[in-house]
């Protein structure tokens, strides 16, 4: 002995303070309970100090009480493959009575003869035991070694689960350092700008009201409106919160009990269908990554990129995304689309039973959708309030009313100016017209590509504000719609085409057609705005009369003789549509008759190149071309007397464009570029482009007024005669191209402007038609949007003067010129009076005058007013020039 330390003390301690050190000291010393005991008997009687053994032996005991208690906790623990408690008892009282012997660590040097004595002792000892706990029966001795065994097993047991416990361990903290250090668990989206696809809208004005309504919704593969977490109703939220999450308030994103109960549900069933465990905030992420991947690893990243959410956003702002994102089938992503398409109404306006209908929706979009199965959707509803019911958001009362409560499912939400609209119908030809604007505008300004401008527009959530007329388009459809308005040659198989413009004086297109027919797709060729074909004599008032009134190369009463002037090749050019020349005629006249030689005259004087520059520069048409080198290395330009002075251009022109170049005509010589856009903004408001047609001047008030005046004559006397109606003051020019292939009329009143194209998309000849078809489209659509207007007429500079000229010489009238007429002038450009009858000059005539011509016999007698004659207009031929 050291230090008064023996290590039989401290192996018994050892053993005394738990079972399982116990075992474990058995185990590694590979000694049974009895080996143990005997030896400890053995080495008792060999000890040098008799006094010194009963103290031990007192303390002893005093830890086998201690260790008594402790083991009987420890059995009931691990009893499963313990000895039977009676063996339990010999074993520690042996292994009691043995720390009253025991040797120090200079025990080693003790002789053979001693451990040969001990061992003889621990023999019979061992003996001696048995024969007192099984006497000489058998059966003892069987179940000893049963038990000892069993022990084994447990003993073998136990460290197994020890080792796979410890590995388990291990593997879930490699995996745990593994999650954290490798997994990411941010989410790449701010909720605060959530980057989705967006449903973009139309807005149109109201014709009465003024107010903003939506025209039309457009949308990709997703079909989205986003609304406020303040526009919806509490009880939305509460009734989604009831189907969804029911603890959605309190957890941080995971519902782990939930979590586990779905986990273990898919090994042991404790329900009878698969059992979801994601939760709002869950559902949230997989929604907005896209990420569907069935997969353990999937499972952890959402749960902890859902706790990065919750840790990061408010449960509103969780919510609000939540409710917008999530599908509600039919093609509705988001809940204003599924009010909209299911109730006919904005999330706003939704009621309890609607709420709880959409929620229960949620689940199975496509089997329990109040639209494709209401019963099922029923059945769900009613289990949703029943759950709102438990969480106490809605009362017993309002429980009851709503159980039985039925829902009116509508086919798509509408407003007063939209009801015959249906998700699936194509887009107008207006509606195409914009979309091809702002895709042109996003492309200008920001340098998008076509593919991504387009892109834009049907997943940017953009809010586009349009000039559309319900009204105007209204009246332009009903014409079309009716083939009596559509003449034809009966030669021809095909159905004839047109296109048709109306806009408002401030460059505002109102409505549109791009073809004659039904429209059965998206974005088809728009005939209106898209197309380029010759306009013939359309362009006269444009190229040749305008700008020779504003350069005071001409005035209404000049005189200019109808004849063909000799080409370069010597060929006599052009020809008239009535195959002759009527020698002099005043330049109002030949307006008004569209006589071809005097228009490319006026060309002539002003130079070709004077010409172009109005009618690009000043009149807008963009098509022009001014120069181009052909296949066969000709050069090709519309800088020429064909062109300018008959419209024989080489691309033509739009329908929207001549349009706007005609609206000079009728508000003193401003020229709007035509716009179908006012704005575009995205989602929440902020400016994306803006279309401002600012006015720039074309021609001069003075010139404007007395244009418009000689149109005015056009279609009261003239080419355009078949197109008045109703006495409105109404101005206008007709337009016939080569063989008649292509018809035109462009003119207005004091409320509209408009342009008709009419043709064949393959050209055609039309002639031997009983009237020009587009001037009778013209005036169906123009009477019809005039219906029930108050008449107005045009306005007028007051720098222009009414008088009388001289039919004679074409000069101001004096007192003694004998035949004279009236005629609109630039009051700063007066022709001088009549030479032939010198006299006082005629003042300016007032509204009611009228032209006269004197006699010696009846004094003045008022002139007869011209015939209205029809001729077509000159064929397009060749000048020679190119």
């Amino acid at each position: 002995m050291e230090g008064g330390v023996h290590l039989s003390d401290k192996r018994d301690d050892y053993k005394a303070s738990s079972f399982k050190n116990y075992d474990f000291d058995m185990f590694m010393t590979g000694s049974t309970d009895r080996e143990i005991s005997s030896s400890s008997s053995s080495r008792s009687k060999s000890s040098p100090s008799r006094q010194s053994q009963q103290s031990r032996r007192s303390s002893a005991s005093s830890q086998r009480s201690s260790s008594s208690d402790r083991s009987s906790t420890k059995k009931s623990v691990s009893g499963w493959f313990s000895e039977p408690d009676d063996d339990v008892t010999d074993l520690r009282s042996s292994s009691g009575r043995s720390s009253s012997s025991g040797s120090s660590r200079d025990l080693s040097s003790r002789s053979s003869q001693k451990r040969t004595s001990s061992n003889k002792n621990r023999g019979r000892s061992r003996k001696s035991k048995q024969d007192v706990n099984i006497g000489s029966s058998g059966k003892g001795k069987r179940k000893k070694r049963t038990n000892k065994k069993l022990a084994m097993v447990g003993r073998i047991a136990l460290s197994l689960t020890l080792v796979v416990t410890i590995t388990c361990l291990l593997v879930v903290g490699v995996f745990a350092v593994y999650v954290f250090a490798f997994v990411d668990g941010t989410l790449d989206y701010d909720l605060y700008d959530l980057k989705l696809d967006y449903n973009t809208i139309m807005y149109a004005k109201d014709d009465d009201t003024g107010e903003y309504y939506e025209l039309k919704t457009v949308h990709g593969d997703q079909n989205r409106v986003w609304v406020n977490y303040s526009d919806c109703p509490e009880v939305l939220f509460q009734s989604i919160i009831a189907a969804e999450d029911k603890r959605f308030e309190t957890h941080g994103g995971v519902d782990w009990k939930r979590t586990v109960a779905s986990f273990a549900n898919l090994f042991l069933h404790f329900y009878s269908s698969e059992q979801g465990g994601s939760t709002i905030t869950q559902q949230l992420v997989k929604n907005v990554t896209g990420d569907n991947e069935h997969s353990a690893m999937r499972k952890i990243q959402e749960i902890m990129r859902a706790r990065y959410v919750e840790t990061n956003y408010d449960k509103d702002v969780i919510l609000e995304c939540y409710v917008n994102v999530i599908h509600y089938g039919n093609g509705c992503d988001g809940i204003e689309t599924a009010a909209q398409y299911y109730f006919g109404k904005s999330a706003s306006e939704l009621n309890l039973v609607e709420c709880a209908s959409l929620a229960a929706t949620i689940k199975s979009p496509s089997a329990w959708n109040p639209k494709n199965n209401p019963n099922d959707n029923k059945d769900r509803r009613q289990w949703v309030l029943g759950q709102m019911l438990e969480l106490e958001y809605i009362t017993q009362e309002e429980y009851d009313a709503a159980y039985d409560a039925d829902v009116k499912v509508v086919q798509k939400g509408s407003s007063s100016n939209s009801e015959s609209k249906k998700e699936n119908e194509a887009t107008t030809y207006f509606e195409d017209y914009v979309i091809e604007t702002v895709i042109s505008g996003l492309m200008e300004e920001y340098g998008y590509t076509e593919a991504r401008a387009t892109e834009a527009i049907y997943s940017g959530g953009l809010k586009i504000y349009t000039t559309y007329s319900e009204r105007v388009q209204s009246a332009i459809d009903a014409v079309y719609a009716d083939p009596n308005n559509f003449l034809r040659k009966k030669s021809i198989e095909a159905d004839p085409q047109s296109g048709f413009v109306v806009m408002d004086y401030s460059g505002h297109v109102l409505g549109i057609m791009g073809g004659y027919g039904e429209k059965t797709g998206d974005r088809l060729l728009n005939r209106a705005t898209q197309t380029t074909r010759p306009i013939g004599s359309t362009i006269k008032p444009l190229a040749a009369y305008a700008p020779a009134v504003e350069t005071n190369l001409a005035t209404w009463s000049t005189i200019m003789e109808d004849s063909p002037i000799t080409l370069a090749n010597g060929k006599k050019w052009p020809r008239n549509s009535t195959g002759k020349y009527t020698g002099d005629i005043f330049v109002y006249s030949a307006l008004q008759k569209s006589v071809n030689t005097i228009a490319v005259k006026l060309v002539k004087g002003l130079s070709p190149q004077v010409s172009f520059d109005y009618c690009s520069s000043r009149f807008g048409l963009t098509t022009l071309v001014a120069s181009r080198t052909g296949e066969n290395g000709k050069v090709i330009t519309d800088i020429d007397l064909g062109p300018m002075g008959i419209g024989s251009l080489t691309e033509g022109a739009k329908v929207v464009e001549m349009c706007a170049a005609y609206a000079c005509f009728g508000n003193l010589g401003y020229y709007y570029e035509p716009i179908c856009v006012t704005k575009v903004t995205n989602r929440d408001g902020t400016s994306v482009l803006d279309f401002d047609s600012t006015a720039r001047i074309a021609i001069s008030e003075d010139t404007a007024s007395v244009m418009n005046k000689m149109l005015q004559n056009v279609v009261k006397h003239g080419t355009g005669a078949r197109g008045a109606f109703g006495g409105w003051e109404l101005f206008g020019k007709t337009g016939t191209t080569s063989d008649t292939k292509d018809l035109w009329f462009c003119g207005g009143s004091p409320y509209y402007v408009s342009a008709c194209w009419y043709g064949y998309d393959e050209p055609a000849k039309m002639n031997g038609l009983s009237m020009n078809p587009a001037l009778k489209v013209w005036r169906a659509v123009m009477s019809k949007l005039h219906e029930g207007l108050s008449k107005k007429s045009f306005k007028v500079s007051s720098n222009v003067t009414y008088r009388y000229y001289c039919k004679a010489t074409g000069l101001m009238a004096t007192d003694n010129c004998v035949d004279c007429a009236l005629g609109w002038y630039k009051s700063a450009s007066l022709p001088t009076t009549c030479s032939e009858h010198p006299g006082t000059a005629l003042p300016q005539a007032n509204s009611g005058s009228k032209p006269f011509t004197k006699n010696e016999e009846t004094g003045v007698s008022s002139e007869t007013p011209v015939e209205s004659e029809t001729p077509e207009d000159e064929p397009i031929v060749d000048t020679g020039n190119g």
